[in-house]
């Protein structure tokens, strides 16, 4: 179902129909509150662990949500710098705790494979990233939480 068809719901049914299992939806709703000091880290957080994967359609909303937000910072590296030091805070917080550091290292390798973290001004920021990761995978045998480090590793390249 896209978004049109979704408004279009919930005009004719009113406002008692909220599509609350669309990931779309649900995403596309939180989107203005990115920037809200009160809410971005538990708002991010909770799009960091979505975007690890729990469902494809969970996935593919929460990483169209995010890129969404990238390109509305479009040369703007002030902006960009404020986002990375929020994903290293939710980061640096979690440390070793699987269910957000493992999904933080997906949605790195993504944000890096896109290209909307390319500018050299914030290659130092995307650095930090690196030693939290490394910091995280630091003698572990998880295999699943080393496969998802190998992603950012390679797109650090």
């Amino acid at each position: 179902m896209d978004g049109g068809a979704i408004d279009t719901r919930i005009q004719d049914e009113g406002i008692g129909y909220l599509p609350w299992r669309s990931g779309d939806f649900v995403f596309n709703q939180v989107l203005p509150y990115f920037d809200s000091e009160t809410y971005s880290m538990s708002i991010l957080k909770g799009l960091v662990t979505s975007s690890g994967g729990l469902t494809e359609s969970t996935l593919k909303a929460s990483s169209k949500t995010l890129f969404k937000y990238l390109s509305g910072m479009k040369g703007d590296i002030p902006k960009k710098r404020h986002f990375i030091g929020k994903l290293i805070k939710i980061y640096e917080q979690n440390l070793r705790d699987e269910r957000v550091t493992i999904p933080m290292m997906k949605t790195i390798e993504m944000l890096l494979e896109s290209d909307y973290l390319a500018e050299e001004e914030i290659s130092e920021d995307l650095k930090i990233f690196h030693s939290l990761t490394v910091q995280e995978c630091n003698k572990s045998k998880n295999i699943v939480k080393l496969m998802a480090s190998v992603g950012v590793f390679s797109n650090m390249l």
